[in-house]
């Protein structure tokens, strides 16, 4: 079965093991069989996922990096210096949400996969996406993630006010935020995403959108538009 090929780098990179000579000769020649491409996408996706949280993201990407099943998996896949840099701080800041925020279920694996792919094109990490078969919660972190890198960080370094800063993130999953916060260098945009993470995405109106058609405005867009105010 090819996908011991995965299970193997998991279990090496989990256990502190090191896979004997003569079972690495035979992974490495399954390998140039193209064997990987005998197995489901479905099955490679949750072994990925399983095996981000299970052990360490960074240590299991970089293996599979020096072994050349990444390329196998998708061409356009690769893990870099910087990715493990950045999978790094994520195993931090997951450890740091998980005690402050105990009873908040926090899917760790979503942030190493963005950072995964995090120095491709949009197209090419939805087109993987879809090749291996994400959620759609996933393929949003990734449009929204890579949305507010290019259009968004610019803003977030310049505005101070904390309802602007949350407009901006509103939308976006814990995961995401954690992932940016790893991602940027800019210690004063790490401020502001932490505060948003830690305050800001608790914060609610006392109006609700019931309160204001009480109030005699009719639905429509303005609810909605003086909802987003108040906030």
């Amino acid at each position: 079965d090819p996908i011991r090929i995965l299970r193997a780098i998991r279990f090496e990179q989990r256990f502190g093991f090191t896979i004997e000579e003569k079972t690495l000769h035979l992974l490495t020649s399954s390998l140039k069989l193209k064997s990987l491409r005998n197995v489901s996408v479905e099955r490679i996706r949750t072994e990925l996922i399983i095996s981000c949280k299970k052990g360490a993201a960074d240590t299991f990407f970089m293996r599979l990096e020096e072994l050349g099943i990444l390329k196998e998996i998708n061409i356009n896949l690769s893990f870099t210096t910087r990715k493990r840099e950045i999978c790094r701080k994520l195993y931090e800041l997951s450890i740091w949400f998980q005690n402050t925020f105990p009873t908040e279920e926090l899917e760790t694996w979503i942030c190493y996969h963005l950072a995964l792919l995090e120095d491709l094109s949009l197209r090419i990490r939805l087109k993987i996406a879809r090749q291996l078969k994400y959620s759609g919660h996933f393929v949003e972190s990734v449009r929204k993630t890579a949305h507010f890198i290019e259009h968004s960080k610019s803003i977030l370094d310049k505005i101070e006010d904390d309802g602007e800063i949350g407009l901006l993130l509103k939308t976006m999953n814990p995961e995401s935020v954690l992932y940016l916060i790893a991602y940027s260098d800019n210690p004063k945009t790490k401020e502001k995403l932490n505060r948003y993470l830690t305050k800001n995405r608790f914060v609610e109106t006392e109006l609700k959108g019931g309160d204001l058609i009480q109030m005699g405005i009719p639905e429509s867009r303005k609810i909605g538009h003086i909802l987003t105010e108040l906030w």
